[in-house]
């Protein structure tokens, strides 16, 4: 993992993220190695990268520390951050959403889209009950699914900004809307 740290002087840190019983609410952008967007909760990092979707909620992401709420590099990323600190964060693939994992990958009979409003294509993202698969190979006969994490084998780079630290025992409801980047 590599940080590039840095703090906004003006503002008096009032208490680090500790490692655990402590909610914390942060800004990010989240890029491939390449420099590419692929989440942010900051609206002009998605309307300048074109990831910008009307139907989300552009907030900052609140979460437990400790509670295994987010990618394991992301919580680790953020534990000794003051409020008001930006870091940038290189996670390795291992630390976020692990390596693809051949177990994952299912050919099955394209019977299987059968009953299906519209055929199979390859790239496609479909929703099999609570899980989400992608096409990967297709013929007349046969399809091929990859049920991995689409960010699965990719390092990732966070630019976080904590926004607020509240210990669990003053935690009420303050930031009780909690999302986060699930592992």
């Amino acid at each position: 993992m590599t940080v590039d740290t840095t703090t906004d002087t003006d503002s008096v840190a009032l208490t680090s993220v500790p490692a655990s019983d402590a909610t914390v609410s942060v800004n990010y952008v989240g890029t491939l190695e390449d420099g590419t967007v692929f989440d942010t909760n900051i609206v002009s990092e998605a309307q300048s990268s074109n990831t910008y979707n009307e139907a989300r909620p552009y907030e900052p992401l609140v979460f437990n520390v400790g509670q295994g709420q987010m990618i394991p590099g992301f919580e680790k990323a953020v534990i000794g951050m003051e409020k008001g600190e930006t870091k940038t964060v290189t996670i390795s693939a291992d630390e976020a959403y692990g390596m693809p994992k051949d177990d994952l990958l299912y050919t099955t009979g394209i019977a299987i889209f059968a009953d299906a409003p519209t055929q199979p294509v390859s790239g496609e993202v479909y929703s099999f009950g609570r899980a989400a698969g992608k096409i990967t190979a297709l013929d007349d006969t046969n399809v091929t699914i990859d049920f991995n994490h689409e960010l699965a084998g990719k390092n990732l780079t966070f630019k976080i900004t904590v926004i607020d630290i509240v210990p669990a025992e003053a935690d009420t409801t303050s930031m009780d809307n909690a999302t986060g980047l699930e592992g």
